[in-house]
């Protein structure tokens, strides 16, 4: 991208928020300034904030309101949910399922070691493809959600 491309879209961005256009900022309960990852599904928000993923009712949206707190998930990076499955990237600490069929129950059904840092996660049907740092992208079956199995790393 060129350098004035860059300096319209800073430009750009400064003005929409001073005048408004995205309106006010709201601070997410519990969170702060720690969230990284977010996903939203319907009117339930997904937000990875270091090892713990937020579960969040945004029926409101800008009175977010806590349904759910899980830790212990290492760095989180990405997620996606699909079917009431939240898939989540961690890097050094691999891949994570998450059951969220009801999102204020939302539990771990599985942890996934992956053959390097997670750093992007897809699920498509019974696949999870992992993005890694060097290693290229893990696919992997979750067929049996509890044990999720490698299937074959691909170098991109």
């Amino acid at each position: 991208m060129k350098k004035s491309s860059v300096m319209f879209a800073l430009a750009l961005a400064w003005l929409s928020a001073e005048a408004g256009i995205f309106g006010p900022a709201v601070n997410v309960p519990d969170v702060g300034r720690k969230g990284q990852s977010v996903v939203v599904d319907g009117k339930t928000l997904y937000c990875g904030a270091g090892d713990t993923l937020y579960v969040f009712d945004i029926a409101n949206p800008v009175e977010p309101r806590l349904l759910k707190k899980i830790g212990g998930f290492g760095m989180l990076r990405q997620m996606q949910v699909a079917d009431g499955l939240l898939a989540v990237s961690s890097r050094g600490a691999g891949a994570w399922l998450v059951d969220v069929k009801n999102p204020a129950e939302a539990k771990v059904i599985s942890h996934y070691d992956s053959v390097e840092q997670a750093t992007g996660i897809e699920i498509a049907g019974n696949l999870m493809f992992i993005g890694q740092r060097g290693a290229g992208v893990e696919i992997v079956d979750l067929t049996n959600r509890p044990r999720p199995e490698h299937i074959r790393t691909v170098k991109t």
